[in-house]
Formats: C-alpha cells, sequence, structure tokens
C-alpha cells in the first residue's frame, strides 16, 4: 500500500473490486466492449477496416526470380482518449462505530464502483444498442416478436444475424467469440417460445428448461456466450427490451488482426487493475474518506463487428 502525503494507495482494496467486477451479472456491457490496459492516455491506434464488400484477391504464385507478390491489407488508424472518472464516499467515526462493519473502506469502495459501472454499462448501452446512427447500417427487425411465443423464431433470427455479421467481417471471426446481451425481458421471451422449447426439450423436462443457463441458451441460440440484465438507473432500464445485440468480442491487444465492435480502453498507470483505490483521513469531521477512479474511454472499433435485432419484444 504506496502512500502519498495523508492519501494512501489501496491496491489490495482494488484487486477485490476487479474481482467484484467480474462476478456482477448485471452488468454486461464489459462483455461486450471489455477493458484493454495501454500505456498512455491519449494515443492512436492501427484496426481493421472494411470499406469493401469483399477482400482483394492476391496470388501466392511468382516466377523463380520474380519478388513475392504484396499483402496490403486494408486498416485505418484511430484515436483514444481517456477520461479520468471518480467518486467518493465518507465514513465518520462515529457512524463507523455504530454500524460495526467489518471492512468499512471496503463497503465505500463497493458504493463507489457501483455508481461507476452503473454509468459505464450505460454509455455502453449507448454505443451497442444504437440502431438511429451507430448500427444503422447492421439492423434488423425480427419478424415476429420474441414476446409472442408460439410463432417466434429467435433462433432463425440470430443466425441470420449471425451470417449478416460474418458477411459484414468478410468472413474474418477466427480467434474471436461471438457474443448476444439483451435485456432480462429478452431471456424470458426466449424461454417462453415454442422454437426454444423444440429444441431444448428432447429428453428433458419442463422444468429442466425453467433452469436454462446461459451456457446452454447459447448453444441452442448458436452464440458464444449470451448475457442479460436488467439492470437500471434512475429507474430506467439501461438496456432496452426491444433489442437483442450480438456481436465480435476479443481483449487482445492485437487490433489489427483481431477483429471486435470494441474495447473500453484502460489507461494503466492510473488504473492498474481497472479500479483505483484511494484512503485518506479527515480530521473535520472525523472520519475517512474512500475514492475510486479509473481512466478510460469506451471506443467503437467497427460497427461491422455488430448486428442488432429489433422489435424482439
Amino acid at each position: 500500500m504506496g502512500q502519498s502525503g495523508n492519501v494512501s494507495r489501496r491496491n489490495d482494496i482494488g484487486d477485490i473490486l476487479h474481482e467484484n467486477m467480474l462476478g456482477m451479472g448485471q452488468f454486461i456491457g464489459g462483455k461486450v466492449m471489455p477493458a484493454l490496459y495501454v500505456d498512455e492516455q491519449d494515443g492512436r491506434f492501427d484496426k481493421l477496416a472494411f470499406t469493401e464488400v469483399k477482400t482483394a484477391a492476391v496470388s501466392d504464385t511468382t516466377a523463380d526470380s520474380a519478388a513475392s507478390n504484396e499483402v496490403v491489407h486494408e486498416y485505418t488508424t484511430d484515436n483514444y482518449s481517456t477520461v479520468e472518472r471518480r467518486l467518493k464516499e465518507f465514513t465518520a467515526d462515529r457512524s463507523n462505530k455504530k454500524m460495526k462493519s467489518f471492512d468499512i473502506t471496503l463497503d465505500d469502495a463497493k458504493l463507489c464502483q457501483y455508481y461507476m459501472m452503473l454509468n459505464w454499462e450505460k454509455r455502453l448501452a449507448d454505443i451497442l444498442f444504437d440502431v438511429s446512427s451507430t448500427f444503422s447500417s447492421y439492423t434488423t427487425a425480427v419478424t415476429t416478436a420474441w414476446s409472442t411465443s408460439a410463432t417466434a423464431t429467435p433462433v432463425k433470427d440470430v443466425q441470420t444475424a449471425k451470417k449478416d455479421l460474418i458477411d459484414q467481417m468478410n468472413g474474418m471471426v477466427d480467434g474471436v467469440k461471438i457474443v448476444g446481451i439483451g435485456n432480462w425481458q429478452a431471456r424470458l421471451d426466449l424461454l417462453a417460445t415454442t422454437d426454444i422449447k423444440d429444441r431444448w426439450i428432447q429428453g428433458n423436462t419442463k422444468s429442466d428448461l425453467e433452469d436454462l443457463t446461459n451456457v446452454q441458451l447459447a448453444q441452442v441460440l448458436g452464440l458464444d456466450e449470451v448475457h442479460f440484465s436488467r439492470i437500471a438507473q434512475a429507474g430506467s432500464q439501461i438496456w432496452n427490451t426491444d433489442r437483442f445485440g450480438i456481436y465480435l468480442v476479443s481483449d487482445s491487444q492485437q487490433l489489427k488482426a483481431a477483429p471486435r465492435v470494441g474495447n473500453t480502453f484502460v489507461w494503466r498507470d492510473n488504473s492498474p487493475s481497472m479500479w483505483n483505490v484511494k484512503t485518506w483521513r479527515s480530521e473535520d469531521p472525523d472520519g475517512q474518506w474512500t475514492r475510486v477512479q479509473t481512466d478510460s474511454d469506451e471506443k467503437l472499433i467497427t460497427a461491422r463487428a455488430g448486428h442488432v435485432l429489433t422489435n424482439v419484444d
């Protein structure tokens, strides 16, 4: 635990918060745009680009004395700029004694982290479910809403979107995951459809379907992962109940070789483990401040690496 004057950097608590973040099943945006740690606060990077529908045909056959043909892969340059984000919580000594908390510092840090994650989730949802601008060219309205359980065809809907996604990326999807995300209502609707029931209940019981895990549901839909959330901010659902998106996901540093819809760039100097925790004493009033901070930028890499289904509810 390093110290600077009255301020103590609590790496021990930061590590716990990082583990806590991974266990919060309601926060799903980071599953699609995972953290990518960078050494500079601002920077430029090369990334895959797909301005043409088809990749170029390059002959790899040459004469014995001729030079090799050159592959000029299509890529472009982009920028990121991380922003410092932080919240703090104060606990008076008198309150601490009354609460008899096992670790009030960790409690305060978790509260700060929770509200910061709500903001992060909202920023990610605004990107990933934006069909009016970001994904306007990569969106499809399902023919029958999934809430119409008897006639909805969610497996076909997802598989068609998956095919479109692969075509959008010229087939370059090896080595990355295809992940689906939606509101928890989409999960309830999916489990109620005849389409899902007919595909799953073969040698299983109705109770088995009710207990269907996300891993099993992903298998039925033909995806690597699915995640659903009912997380709300100020009384409003963060993830639109009418949408379900599928995305290419990667946390690889190879931005020119590993396609993905986006990442959350995190400046490691200020956020070595995503959540940087600092504490300091106050004497007026007597107590302790706990502050959680991170330095991040949610960056869309390419909208081609996503496809959003609408009219699902």
